[in-house]
């Protein structure tokens, strides 16, 4: 799926889209749902995710945990109940991360977890993932394409 947001609104609309197929992945299996954010410093990563942060319930403002790394947040009413926010444009290999947990927290299904600069951390990271490119074209217009996992199929 690409589609192009004009402005902010726009943005906070296709949250809404993005988060209601992110529900149907969750508790599906044994492991966390995971939402890889890539693009340009300035394209609005941190701020899809603090659109999608609203759609769980979450009220903290949103900003990017590039100097702490990692963030949680408590989520309300849903099939997960801890966003997990990780900005890992600062770390210098995929070690880093798993010092931080990284197992621990990709084992656990109540998790979401969206992962900025994934390019960083790859070799960490499932191929089941949701896939969001974002690229400024100007002014406040993106440019945002999802991937979405395939879903396997089932042997008779």
């Amino acid at each position: 799926m690409e589609t192009i947001c004009k402005n902010r609104e726009e943005t906070g609309l296709l949250a809404g889209e993005i988060h209601s197929k992110l529900l149907k992945l969750g508790g599906v299996g044994a492991h966390a749902v995971i939402v890889c954010l890539s693009g340009e410093l300035g394209t609005g990563k941190t701020t899809l995710v603090g659109f999608l942060a609203e759609h769980f319930g979450i009220e903290s403002n949103i900003i990017s945990p590039t100097f702490v790394i990692m963030k949680n947040y408590k989520v309300r009413d849903s099939c997960f109940k801890t966003l997990v926010h990780i900005d890992a444009y600062r770390l210098e290999s995929s070690d880093e991360l798993a010092k931080l947990g990284w197992q621990e927290i990709l084992e656990n299904g109540e998790n979401i977890i969206f992962v900025e600069w994934p390019e960083r951390v790859g070799g960490l990271l499932p191929e089941n993932c949701v896939k969001i490119e974002l690229r400024h074209l100007g002014g406040d217009v993106r440019q945002i394409k999802i991937l979405w996992p395939e879903k396997k199929k089932t042997k008779k």
